[in-house]
Order: structure tokens, then sequence, then C-alpha cells
């Protein structure tokens, strides 16, 4: 396949790798359609107390020998176990010390060809809009899809493979310092729409700022206070590998979650005539990935935690 943006391959990507040599294969192999010029990858470590995790790690890196094309690549690897925030801290930092963008890989989200492009586009449309602070490469499959556009403007920050910019990034306080004025401020209430949704987010902004343990709470947390942005796409652009017996939270294979093929965008992009957040399609994404009723709601908060664990990973 063709992708439609070459100007793509410039960009560094980030790939976090942990026990999975399998998916990693398939992630390297869907790379090569890519050859990225620049592949950063941090390999985080094994737990101490899981046995035969060291042996998978270490056959996980050695998939990076698939890299056969000019690329420069900058390994990271711990020889202990980080987890995935200190992991994604890590590489973040040592990207944004050189280049003012990235695209971001964990080693179960399969994107297909077309996801490069997007991003590398719209990286460049939006480099300077501060307003919008990540592109997502997946929808979830879930609410409205943009009427006639290719993507629709979102609060929801979806991080199965994903874009940003350093001065985006540059707003991450993990610690969300702020949380404290803006909970007693009644800040939810000027945010989210509905009772359950402020308590959904109330709940996690509160137990987050006590423990600093999920990044992507944090990461929300940090781009609602500034009303930025997340890009998501017509058609869902990434696979989630990571339904299976050995992961975590997403085990059964059987989950609509695992259903999500991952599809191609027809090219060229049709451009939204505004920077205006989607509150039709929010509003499905919260009922139903968040703090709605729907039997969705339990599956989604499931598979950010199996993304973006609060500690180790399994």
């Amino acid at each position: 396949m063709t992708l439609a943006n070459p100007p793509a391959f410039a960009i560094p990507v980030l790939l976090l790798l942990f026990r999975r040599p399998d998916t990693s294969r398939r992630i390297l192999d869907r790379l090569r359609l890519l050859r990225p010029t620049h592949l950063v990858v941090v390999a985080d470590g094994p737990r101490g107390d899981v046995p035969g995790e060291g042996r998978l790690c270490q056959a996980a890196r050695r998939e990076l020998g698939r890299i056969d094309w000019p690329c420069r690549v900058e390994r990271l690897f711990s020889a202990t176990n980080l987890g995935i925030a200190a992991s994604l801290d890590l590489g973040m930092r040592h990207v944004f010390r050189s280049h003012e963008r990235v695209i971001v890989l964990e080693d179960d989200c399969l994107p297909d060809p077309s996801f490069f492009s997007f991003c590398a586009e719209l990286l460049e449309r939006y480099a300077d809009t501060e307003r919008v602070m990540a592109i997502a490469g997946s929808n979830l499959g879930v609410g409205i899809q943009p009427e006639g556009g290719s993507y629709a403007f979102s609060r929801y920050q979806l991080l199965w493979g994903w874009a940003t910019w350093k001065r985006a990034w540059r707003h991450q306080d993990m610690a969300m310092g702020q949380w404290p004025a803006r909970a007693a401020a009644g800040w939810l209430d000027t945010v989210l729409e509905t009772p359950q949704a402020r308590r959904y987010w109330c709940y996690h902004f509160r137990t987050n700022h006590r423990t600093a343990e999920n990044w992507d709470y944090a990461w929300t947390f940090n781009c609602w206070r500034r009303d930025g942005l997340c890009i998501h796409p017509a058609v869902n652009l990434v696979r989630n590998l990571g339904f299976r017996e050995d992961a975590t939270h997403t085990a059964l294979a059987s989950s609509p979650g695992a259903q999500l093929e991952a599809h191609a965008l027809p090219f060229p992009l049709v451009h939204p005539p505004a920077v205006r957040r989607d509150a039709e399609r929010d509003r499905c994404v919260e009922a139903q990935a968040y703090s709605g009723p729907e039997f969705l709601a339990p599956l989604f908060r499931s598979i950010r935690h199996h993304l973006h664990p609060s500690g180790p990973r399994a």
C-alpha cells in the first residue's frame, strides 16, 4: 500500500515494548511499510516476582532485529520494571530534547498504514494551534461519525496509537497541581454536562492527584484545564491486539473492543471548517466509554487500565 504522505517518514516514532515478542513483531512489520528514519524504543524491564518475564522481555527486544531499512534507532532499555507511566515519560522527554512532534505506539496497538499519513498531515496543519493537543488513531468505534469530514475534535484523549507536539506535552503535570483549587471552585461543573460524568471524572482526578499513578488521567486533566482538544478519526485506524489470556484487564477475546478492526482512511483528508468540539460525539463517547450505564463502559474502563495500568504492567 502506498502511503498518502511520505513526510511521515521523518517524524520520530516512539515505540513502547514490554514482554510480548509476537505483538512487537507485528508492530515492527507494520513500521516496515512506513520506514521511519528515527525510532525511539523504550523497553520496560521484567518484574522480579513474575517467572519467565525476563525471557519474554528479552525476546521482545530481539524483534528489533527486524529493522532492515535505514533508520536511526535509539534503544532506552530498562533492567528493572518502571511501569508504563515512567516508560512513557522517559521516551517523551528523550524525543522532545531534539524534536517538536512525535507519534506514539505501544506494542499491542497495530495501526493501519494510513494512520501515519493521518498523523503527519495533521501534525503539520495544527502545529501552531495551541488548543489542539493530540491526534488519536482510534475512535473506539463509538459515537457518531463527523459529518462530511475525515475527523472531528473531541475533549477525550484516546490513546490507542496517537501523536502530539512538544508544545502540548509541556503542559503535562503528573502531580495535577491545579486540581485542588479547581475542584474547590466547582470547575468540572463548567466542563461536563451530566452529574454522573462529573462524579466519574472527579473520582479519578481526585484519586490520581493523591497517587500520581496514571499518566492518562493526568494528561486528560491537563488538556481539559487548557480547553484542549483531541482529533478523532472518522474511522478506527488502530486495532488493539491486547485482548488475550496474558492481559491483566482485557483477557476476553470475545470483548467488543477485540472486534474493532483497523481500517484505511481515504485521502485527501476532508478538514472540518473550524476547530470546534463535536459536542454530540462527546456525549456519545462519555456515555459509552466512561460514566454512562451502557454495557461498554466497564469494557472501555478496563481497556484504559490495560493500556495505562497504575503500576508495573502485566
